[in-house]
């Protein structure tokens, strides 16, 4: 059973009508020559067309018999289709579709990228570029939709199936950046670059049918070099310059397509060909190993490379020059054990982008005492990544480095229990010569794991009063109680409890409270955490009494007789003190006096306590009696209390 998609018919009646007109000029319309046979001020002509290094790019010229220049100078290449077949083909098409069909041409790697690689699977109009010039004497052509079972009007299931994986792997050689490799169509603005100032532009591969049909020769795909950052000429047409793979020179294969894709994109971004200095355009690889600018069509791992495989003849650091046009992505996952990423619990589910040979992405675990087990997986179906685990303790040392299965890496290690951390990288299987090193070993992984938790008791929480006041004071007192200076080290408090130490109690953490009387209250503080553990804090408040008034008293009253001849009168001496029996100055003292003389009198102490009364003089031979009474003493910040008097009135007799 196949399900299908409807293409563009509009499209396949072009196709149609583009293959009869493509047939009168697709060979004699070819305006490319070799760029092996051009001269050096041509090729120095070609490199800065192309915006890439003039040395380097005369060296490639002179030995890639599949570098050309088209009419203009601009360089391109047309590049080798897989290689003729002996015997029959065992591989079939991928009839399992990686994705939900619906989402065929919704997939994007990267969603908002400023930088875009559209794979264009639905057949498209070129116009208006050096392809037209070079390739169809100016006119516009069609290149047809991705077809492989004869019916151009749908997709069928199996076709889906191998777009979705094409996407997949391309999407994967090109994981280290910041760019969207994407099915669908993002329209021209978001493709091509109209300024120095467009900072959202990408490249266009298209990908279906036959390099027969308008390009005139055999090829698997064909690119002009260092298009991707190039400011398109704005004409009438809206255009972009695409990069072109012919599906139908490939076998119509998942695998075959992808390499060339990330091939052909590669020379859009200034990329030559690997090969070798003993003529091999296209180096093939060794030990399962090849590079992507080689020819890695029957490799199952395909990097990017700094030209250090046997005999290379193009050194360029394809990685670094990518980074230049392309920004690496951040890092998601830092590369030392102090920025490690913490993982809580005991369960791992984490990925992540290993975006260059010295990028390490650490997490941290804490396990308790049994086995850490860590499946690691490299991207499917195309790794360029191989995956190397490694479980570190918190000293440094490597306890155990994973088990390889092909790209991917498991880990399965005993431990005592404690903080641990789990270490991914990219590694080589060896020497250049022979193998392949760490430098191309980049890309997607996917960690999955348990280990046991961490059986840690629980810490009990710490109570405090800190803050609390007054702790002492005279009455009325009220104290502000404070509890929210307790914490817990391993958790949270739950409940805070406060005793009062005079029958009352609060469960708030900070409260005020009245002291109901004088005395001495131990109070205390319970606080209980998450676990139930308690702890108690202490804090004694002290209530004392208000500190008795200062207070006047008339210590002594001494009366005596002042005679004159014929006249005399009373005396009365009087001392004013505190409660400490210290004379108090400028003291107000009011007196009455009755008897022979009557009458009131106000007088102020001196400095020590003391003040005079003299009565009205009467004749001396009067006798009687004279009392002298105090009535009031008064002084600021004094009380008078009469009660505590030595005496309060005192009589003269004669």
């Amino acid at each position: 059973m196949y399900n299908y998609t409807m293409k563009n018919l509009t499209l396949s009646v072009v196709v149609v009508v583009f293959f009869l007109t493509v047939s009168m000029f697709a060979g004699p319309d070819d305006k490319s020559y070799s760029a092996r046979e051009s001269s050096d001020a041509q090729n120095e002509y070609a490199a800065k067309e192309a915006q890439v290094e003039v040395e380097s790019f005369k060296k490639a010229a002179r030995s890639d018999k599949d570098m050309r220049l088209d009419r203009t100078g601009r360089p391109l290449y047309v590049c080798q289709a897989v290689p003729t077949q002996v015997g029959p083909d065992t591989k079939p098409y991928s009839a399992t579709a990686l994705y939900p069909l619906a989402q065929t041409f919704l997939l994007h790697s990267r969603p908002g990228a400023a930088k875009v690689i559209y794979l264009d699977f639905t057949g498209h109009v070129t116009t208006g570029t050096s392809w037209n010039s070079t390739f169809a004497a100016g006119a516009d052509f069609t290149s047809p939709a991705f077809d492989t079972d004869g019916s151009p009007a749908t997709y069928s299931t199996s076709e889906q199936a191998v777009i979705q994986e094409v996407w997949k792997r391309v999407a994967e050689d090109y994981a280290p950046w910041d760019i969207d490799v994407t099915t669908e169509d993002p329209g021209m603005e978001a493709i091509r670059r109209l300024s120095s100032g467009d900072t959202r532009y990408g490249v266009r591969c298209v990908i279906g049918g036959s390099s027969t049909e308008w390009f005139g020769r055999s090829a698997g795909g064909a690119a002009y070099i260092g298009t991707f950052t190039r400011i398109c000429t704005t004409t009438t047409k809206p255009n972009d310059i695409p990069a072109f793979v012919f599906s139908l020179k490939l076998g119509n294969h998942a695998k075959y397509i992808s390499e060339a894709v990330s091939h052909e994109i590669g020379h859009t971004l200034g990329l030559y060909h690997s090969g070798q200095t003993n003529g091999n355009g296209y180096y093939s690889g060794h030990a399962g190993w090849a590079p992507i600018m080689g020819l890695g069509y029957d490799r199952d791992t395909v990097q990017w490379t700094m030209g250090d495989y046997p005999l290379s003849n193009n050194n360029q650091d394809q990685m670094y020059l990518i980074t230049q046009l392309i920004p690496r992505l951040p890092d998601e996952h830092m590369s030392t054990a102090a920025k490690a990423a913490v993982i809580t619990g005991n369960t791992l589910n984490a990925g992540g982008v290993i975006h260059d040979r010295s990028d390490v992405d650490w997490f941290k675990i804490s396990a308790g005492q049994g086995t850490v087990t860590i499946n690691g997986l490299a991207a499917s179906p195309s790794a360029n990544l191989k995956l190397s685990l490694s479980l570190v303790d918190e000293s440094g040392k490597v306890l155990a480095t994973g088990t390889s299965s092909g790209t991917n890496s498991n880990l399965s290690v005993p431990v005592s229990g404690g903080n641990y951390f789990i270490v991914a990288d990219g590694v080589g299987t060896g020497d250049a010569l022979t193998a392949y090193t760490d430098y191309g070993s980049v890309g997607r992984f996917s960690l999955s794991g348990s280990w046991l938790p961490v059986s840690i008791p629980n810490v009990a929480p710490v109570a405090l009063t800190t803050g609390t006041k007054p702790i002492s004071g005279i009455m009325p007192l009220t104290v502000d109680y404070v509890g929210s200076n307790s914490y817990d080290p391993d958790g949270v408090i739950v409940s805070y409890l406060w005793n009062f130490g005079d029958g009352s109690s609060s469960i708030l953490r900070n409260v005020s409270h009245k002291i109901p009387a004088v005395g001495q209250y131990n109070a205390s503080l319970t606080v209980t955490d998450n676990s139930g553990a308690q702890s108690v804090s202490m804090i004694s408040i002290t209530a004392s009494e208000p500190a008795p008034p200062n207070y006047l008293k008339v210590s002594s009253m001494a009366l005596s007789w002042a005679p004159t001849r014929w006249m005399s009168g009373a005396r009365c001496i009087i001392r004013v003190v505190d409660q400490s029996g210290n004379g108090v100055s400028r003291a107000t003292v009011n007196i009455t006096v009755k008897g022979l003389v009557s009458g009131m009198a106000t007088a102020t102490t001196d400095r020590s306590g003391f003040v005079r009364i003299d009565t009205n003089r009467i004749l001396s031979r009067l006798s009687g009696e004279i009392t002298f009474t105090v009535t009031n003493l008064s002084r600021t910040g004094y009380v008078y209390d009469a009660t505590k008097n030595t005496l309060t009135s005192t009589t003269l007799t004669r």
